[in-house]
């Protein structure tokens, strides 16, 4: 038997009982992709106790062209540079111990992992981690177990590179390709859904620090008055409820990569901290009496511009100004048109894998209606809508009648004529939702889609207004 754990929307940790490897993957893979190319440089980690059993994994993963290394037991002393230097964990046979000791280091990181243990000894563990659970007692065969589980995962994309078909993606590409080369630190800018991080893991994968971990940061995400001891760390006793000493994101990104996603969100406060530790390349933890020495490429993305938060005295003009020492601008998909349809077919190849169909091919009227829309949530939105058609669609083609786009989303370039900013009032279940809407998106218009802005002026927590945002996004309403 095994179970696989997946995180929902609403954070609750899900164990769904599959024997299925291509649900597996379907789940697992979700939105992994953003527009990108395959290329095979997986990096996978066996241990196990089992000598042969062992070496015969390894030899049959090599089969498949990725790297693989492989130990008996793993040494505590440098077993957190080990393990997020891989893209794969293969745990077999180890001590309790020694498998929390691993999901304590590698909590929160990128890395799909295999345990030959029981589920139930470690479900508070596993929360945003993609892990699968063998129980070695009820199944004969756990290399095998293994085997499937590694395929069903589909790593080649894992490791990818942007599709650069049209003139201005090539010119981005070059620009990261020239970035990578050096230890600068580098600012990418671009809409949401454009592939911004994709872009850093490939400037990541092509760099110096390829071989060490590569870790992101979401500062929107982040509760405010935490955002310091989650990317700086802090000593035991910090504060009240620091029970243990905590590794920040920048010592775990120490000799790879720190990507600081959505960094325009950070509070000006903590600017003045992060642009000291850029500027030194050194940091304290809270409470923290010894000075780390860094070692590390830091990658910021906004999907803001920069220069008017800078004008408008919401970011830091030295901070800026420190940041973008390189800058790569991913255009937005309707920029890109010789993109779209190269971008369409690999994600029609990636899910008829993961659906275990045939690849129905585009019929020129569908290829037409795909160069034709203006894709308001770029590359992303493209995916979704190739999703669905590949879920609807029996055939051998997919015509233009099986795609389903979206018109007519809620845009700040659309107004009422008024100053206003036009809705459909048949989207809300009241006016008072309809004006709790217009007057949420006028705040962030004004605050230029900062969060923690917007949510002050609203008199509402950033939380609060994270959650209202999801609910007018999901309705078909765009939000910056």
């Amino acid at each position: 038997m095994c179970f696989m754990v997946s995180v929902q929307c609403n954070g609750e940790i899900s164990l769904t009982r599959s024997r299925l490897g291509t649900k597996i993957a379907y789940y697992l893979n979700a939105g992994l992709c953003n527009g990108l190319n395959e290329v095979s440089t997986v990096k996978v980690l066996v241990i196990d106790t089992i000598d042969n059993r062992r070496k015969s994994i390894t030899a049959r993963l090599r089969d498949r062209g990725w790297i693989i290394s492989s130990m008996y037991m793993i040494s505590m002393d440098n077993m957190h540079s080990v393990l997020t230097s891989h893209d794969v964990l293969v745990v077999l046979d180890q001590d309790e111990a020694v498998v929390r000791s691993i999901l304590a280091k590698i909590m929160n990181q990128p890395i799909k992992c295999i345990f030959n243990q029981h589920i139930s000894s470690f479900t508070r563990y596993v929360n945003r981690q993609n892990m699968i659970f063998i129980n070695s007692e009820e199944s004969n065969d756990v290399e095998e177990s293994v085997i499937a589980k590694i395929d069903g995962w589909h790593l080649d994309s894992a490791r990818l590179q942007p599709i650069a078909h049209d003139a201005r993606s090539k010119v981005m590409l070059e620009m990261a390709r020239k970035a990578a080369k050096t230890s600068a630190t580098v600012l990418i800018s671009g809409e949401t859904g454009t592939g911004k991080e994709v872009l850093a893991k490939y400037i990541h994968q092509h760099s110096s620090f390829h071989d060490g971990p590569y870790i992101t940061v979401n500062c929107a995400a982040l509760p405010e008055n935490m955002m310091e001891a989650i990317l700086f760390g802090y000593e035991k006793g910090a504060f009240t409820s620091a029970v243990n000493t905590y590794v920040g994101k920048f010592e775990q990104a120490q000799n790879g990569t720190l990507l600081l996603d959505e960094i325009a969100e950070m509070p000006i406060g903590l600017q003045a901290k992060l642009l000291r530790v850029l500027q030194e390349r050194e940091l304290e933890r809270l409470s923290g009496k010894r000075v780390v020495r860094l070692n590390l490429r830091v990658i910021a993305a906004s999907n803001r511009d920069l220069k008017n938060q800078v004008i408008n005295g919401l970011f830091r003009k030295d901070l800026y100004y420190r940041l973008h020492v390189l800058s790569v601008r991913c255009p937005a998909l309707r920029e890109r048109l010789n993109d779209i349809l190269p971008l369409a077919e690999y994600f029609i190849r990636h899910h008829a894998k993961i659906l275990d169909k045939n690849e129905p091919v585009l019929t020129e009227g569908a290829k037409n209606k795909l160069v034709s829309h203006v894709w308001p949530g770029n590359i992303r939105e493209l995916e979704n809508v190739i999703q669905r058609a590949m879920i609807m669609t029996e055939g051998a083609v997919i015509d233009a009648g099986d795609i389903s786009l979206e018109e007519g989303l809620y845009d700040f370039e659309q107004t009422d004529g008024q100053g206003g900013y036009a809705s459909n009032i048949e989207q809300f279940s009241s006016k008072l939702e309809e004006s709790e809407a217009k007057a949420i998106m006028e705040v962030l218009h004004e605050a230029d889609g900062c969060r923690n802005i917007a949510a002050r002026r609203l008199n509402i927590s950033p939380r609060t207004l994270r959650y209202k945002i999801a609910k007018l996004r999901a309705i078909g309403l765009k939000v910056p």
